[in-house]
């Protein structure tokens, strides 16, 4: 009922995050390629939150990275720079360090997600040796991520045309 009880309810963290995917939405509205952006930074998002939930030594910045896949891909919809971005949004620390590749953790993530974009296999394996992540439970994160994408879409959550 109030901006109060969505912070109780689901915390600060997570209230961001749907508010970013909220502002997503309605900046896809009516636009083919702007919606297929939005997809594409929402798998991302939900591919690097999953990634960190699967490594133990990523697993407590599973929020973080989901808001740090989304701005990445953000960038591009909303056709600003990281600065602007973050001076707009009030991004969090480590989402701003993440994006400029300072951001161990992050930053990691972030590059594993677009080094399977890119198809980067020896990247992306030498990322997922780092995490300890065994190809197997990429392999699930990234059909799991399909899939929720694949709900959104169906669903056409961003009213794409």
């Amino acid at each position: 009922t109030s901006i109060r009880s969505a912070v109780i309810v689901l915390g600060n963290r997570q209230l961001q995050r749907w508010l970013l995917l909220l502002l997503m939405t309605d900046t896809a509205q009516g636009k083919g390629k702007r919606a297929a952006l939005l997809y594409h930074a929402a798998g991302r998002a939900r591919f690097m939150e999953s990634l960190a939930l699967a490594a133990p030594a990523w697993r407590s910045h599973a929020e973080v990275a989901f808001i740090t896949g989304l701005v990445s891909v953000m960038q591009s919809v909303l056709d600003a720079d990281s600065e602007t971005l973050s001076n707009t949004l009030g991004l969090m620390p480590e989402v701003e360090r993440a994006l400029k590749g300072e951001e161990p953790v992050l930053s990691d993530l972030l590059a594993l997600a677009i080094a399977m974009e890119e198809d980067d296999l020896r990247a992306a394996n030498d990322l997922l040796r780092k995490a300890q992540i065994r190809p197997e439970v990429l392999s699930q994160v990234q059909r799991q991520t399909l899939l929720w994408v694949n709900q959104i879409v169906e669903a056409d959550v961003y009213h794409a045309e």
